[in-house]
């Protein structure tokens, strides 16, 4: 068999962590073991110690998440599994967890989309831990990681979460080395030529490319996921207490608290994650990432402009397909769907003429071929006039049903 590239993955060095006192654990375990997991609370709290209590609360979301998914009916592969572990080399592992990956990148997405008709109106930037996301049936980027990381666990696929500035995404090692970003709630998935770094002694990714705007990426095991739970649980205390805002994240904020004032008000959500977790706070209080904050602050100011500069070019989306009967819209979306991958390296080449000559020797429908023929010539005249930055959003919006532009 084919030795795969030699990598390390860093233990990363934390002084000896201040433990949780007995109250705190009480309290923790109230909630944790309650409204946010419905499992079991951890036996015998007044000898736990921090590691103990890391390990319970992983297990218990892990146990959580799998519930849900099997309510939303979310299954992992078995042939495809089959096919990694009968794998005779190295690049043929890689190429059956790449189908893997892609599989249960479908099954989300389907999963995601599905929840979007059901619950449409749905403030989901809570939806983080089991119970809420059972509750609703919704989950925010930290539900759809997790969900993502219990099906590709099944497959033994190295695995890590993605922990950008304000995010969490899944990111992919194959056995042959090769890198795969994977963003399960905002529907990106492609493989990623990073440079490695650490941020205060965590394995980073320095990624540069246009499908994201995320460049730093500091990646940790699974075990770390309970942090961004406890993260949210502690900014959604803050928010429910602020009376300075009143948008729908403020009013689900509220509602959940009232609901589990007795638990959620005493709980140390903060403090658990200062104490266990040290290295979470580090890295989210770093100078790099505090950088990179910054920057994405500023592209998500531009994409604004660009979106303003891209209305009229979706108007001429819209009116090529206002014909359109809704047979036809979901024939050439499942189509554009299905072909994803290849139009996404059309929109990043270089040469964008190019990419234009190359549609019609691709395997597309006439309508679809039309449609990204329209956009790269929209996008290449956009570039042209110095506006590198439309690509996310023209590229976006070729998935969307154009109709209801």
């Amino acid at each position: 068999m084919e030795k795969a590239p030699a990598h390390q993955t860093e233990k990363i060095k934390e002084p000896s962590p201040e433990p949780l006192t007995l109250e705190e654990k009480q309290f923790l375990i109230n909630a944790w073991s309650g409204p946010v997991t419905n499992t079991p609370p951890l036996e015998n709290i007044d000898t736990a110690t921090n590691e103990d209590i890391k390990e319970w609360l992983h297990s218990s979301i892990e146990s959580g998440v799998e519930t849900f998914a099997k309510e939303i009916d979310l299954h992992p592969s078995e042939q495809l599994v089959a096919d990694i572990q009968s794998a005779l080399s190295v690049s043929e592992k890689a190429a059956a967890e790449k189908l893997y990956v892609e599989d249960v990148f479908q099954k989300l997405t389907d999963a995601k989309n599905l929840s979007r008709v059901n619950n449409p109106s749905r403030e989901t930037r809570w939806d983080s831990w089991p119970t809420i996301m059972q509750e609703n049936k919704t989950w925010n980027c930290v539900g759809a990681s997790m969900l993502g990381s219990h099906l590709l666990q099944q497959s033994g696929v190295e695995r890590f979460h993605g922990w950008p500035a304000g995010h969490v995404l899944n990111i992919v090692r194959l056995a042959d080395g090769t890198w795969q970003y994977v963003d399960f709630n905002n529907n990106a998935f492609f493989e990623i030529h990073p440079e490695e770094t650490e941020i205060q002694g965590v394995r980073s990714l320095v990624i540069r490319d246009p499908r994201t705007n995320y460049e730093l990426v500091p990646i940790l095991p699974e075990s770390n996921i309970p942090a961004a739970i406890l993260g949210n649980l502690s900014s959604m205390r803050r928010e429910a207490e602020d009376d300075s805002k009143q948008d729908a994240g403020k009013r689900v904020a509220v509602a959940e608290m009232e609901k589990f004032e007795k638990e959620f008000k005493t709980a140390p959500f903060g403090n658990t994650l200062h104490k266990l977790f040290p290295h979470v706070e580090k890295v989210n209080n770093s100078e790099e990432i505090n950088k990179e904050r910054q920057r994405i602050k500023e592209v998500e100011k531009k994409e604004k402009e660009h979106r303003r500069i891209c209305e009229p070019f979706s108007q001429v989306i819209a009116d090529f397909t206002v014909s359109f009967n809704e047979q036809t819209l979901e024939r050439v979306m499942g189509e554009a769907r299905q072909a994803r991958r290849e139009i996404e390296l059309l929109f990043i080449n270089e040469d964008l003429q190019d990419s234009i000559n190359t549609i019609s020797q691709m395997s597309l429908g006439d309508e679809l071929q039309e449609i990204i023929k329209i956009r790269l010539q929209q996008l290449k005249e956009l570039k042209e006039e110095g506006n590198v930055g439309v690509y996310t959003i023209l590229l976006e919006e070729t998935f969307r049903k154009w109709k209801k532009m």
